[in-house]
């Protein structure tokens, strides 16, 4: 497997954000790009960086109107009435219940759920898939997502790699903690690294 990083990826490095209204250091801290790099290389991937197609790829998948929506779309997100400049509302559908989301993805029905989903994405009949990998569902996730475990993401490897179709995945912003490779290099490896 092949794991595509630029050095620019270091350069993002904020201070601080809002949460609940109060500023809070911010945790996307450039020691994870590290960590992940360290994480893929454990998993047998060889580290290669992106050669630069402009924005034409981008640009033949959705409309024009698309297009300009992502590219002006921050200025609505300010609009928020008494908001300051600074403002980017992120709004997430669910608290984070710990042990009442560990009961949910317990949940036998979750279970039979997950295995329609997988079904399902086969009876599509995808000529190749494209995964948002996000590592904050990490029980131990700074911002207390769900629960996966590390062996649980091993897991989500195995099930995505069952599809047996050629797959892209993208790696989200996930934040830093001590676990943050290990959990990339068991995703990768269930998924077909060097290691099983």
């Amino acid at each position: 497997m092949k794991t595509f990083y630029a050095a620019e990826q270091k350069r993002h490095d904020p201070k601080a954000f809002l949460s609940s209204g109060a500023k809070q250091p911010n945790p996307e801290k450039p020691e994870r790009v590290e960590r992940l790099l360290a994480g893929a290389k454990a998993a047998g991937c060889t580290i290669e960086r992106p050669r630069d197609h402009g924005l034409g790829p981008v640009a033949a998948v959705p409309t024009p109107e698309y297009l300009f929506f992502l590219e002006h779309i921050f200025a609505r997100w300010q609009r928020i009435e008494g908001a300051s400049a600074e403002v980017i509302p992120n709004i997430h559908p669910i608290a984070r219940g710990g042990s009442s989301t560990y009961r949910w993805c317990a949940n036998p029905a979750k279970r039979r759920f997950s295995k329609r989903l997988i079904w399902r994405s086969r009876a599509f009949a995808p000529e190749a898939l494209v995964v948002a990998l996000g590592l904050g569902a990490f029980e131990g996730d700074p911002f207390g997502g769900l629960s996966v475990t590390t062996p649980g993401f091993s897991r989500i490897g195995e099930a995505i790699a069952r599809l047996g179709l050629p797959t892209v995945i993208v790696q989200e912003r996930d934040y830093l903690c001590e676990e943050l490779g290990d959990n990339l290099t068991a995703f990768l490896t269930g998924f077909g690294g060097k290691k099983r």
